[in-house]
């Protein structure tokens, strides 16, 4: 069977934790030389790294959409290249680094506890978490915020308040100051100027803040049955 490898780019640090957290059957992602690579079940029975590269493609985008819930100032990583070793264990030269050195059992000994782990595979599921995940991938402006807030609402309607997610005045700030053109105006999600400012518009990196608890806190709850299968 062909091993493929996908060698991922981006900030050593963001790289770093997501190196942290991926370390499963599912999706993993190894530090070696200094190179990061991702490995993954999603392409075993995949035969070119045309492929491949495109599965990967798919996997970072729920897997940076899932670190911009948990991490301040992250920046998506992205595929480099794409390897492979086939069934008479020739490596392809598509890739720089050494593989003959990955340790999968090392791998498996200091597998991730995180949830956010899950989210890529809940995604797969479950159609508002990969829609989520999606709108996370991007920037964090206030027009994709109130996406993320329009799916959880959408899945959770008045539960979102019951269970003590977020304040509903604290989601009123946030609606109408996103709304409003005349408290951040070209940054609204509207051009014409009906929806008053409040009197304290919510800054963009308190609405980050607030969406992003709330999301963990929703994609918590629809992560528990994973967590429990693999437990």
């Amino acid at each position: 069977m062909t091993t493929w490898y996908v060698d991922l780019k981006g900030e050593s640090g963001d790289l770093e934790e997501v190196s942290k957290r991926y370390r499963s059957k599912a999706i993993s992602i190894l530090k070696k030389n200094n190179r990061f690579i991702m490995i993954s079940e999603h392409f075993s029975l995949l035969s070119s790294s045309a492929e491949v590269h495109s599965r990967a493609v798919h996997l970072l985008k729920k897997i940076n959409g899932s670190m911009q819930v948990v991490l301040d100032d992250y920046k998506p990583v992205s595929v480099q290249s794409v390897a492979h070793i086939d069934d008479r264990g020739r490596l392809s030269k598509t890739i720089t680094f050494t593989l003959n050195i990955i340790d999968v059992g090392e791998k498996r000994s200091k597998e991730s506890k995180m949830p956010e782990k899950f989210w890529p595979e809940v995604a797969d599921q479950d159609r508002n978490v990969a829609k989520l995940l999606d709108f996370f991938s991007q920037e964090l402006n206030w027009i994709n915020l109130y996406r993320i807030w329009e799916v959880i609402q959408e899945d959770q309607g008045s539960k979102v308040f019951e269970k003590g997610w977020i304040e509903k005045k604290i989601v009123k700030c946030f609606k109408q100051t996103a709304n409003s053109f005349g408290a951040i105006g070209d940054a609204s999600r509207h051009g014409h100027e009906k929806i008053p400012s409040p009197k304290s518009p919510m800054k963009l990196e308190n609405a980050k803040k607030y969406i992003c608890s709330v999301a963990a806190k929703w994609l918590g709850e629809k992560t528990k049955g994973v967590m429990g299968e693999q437990s």
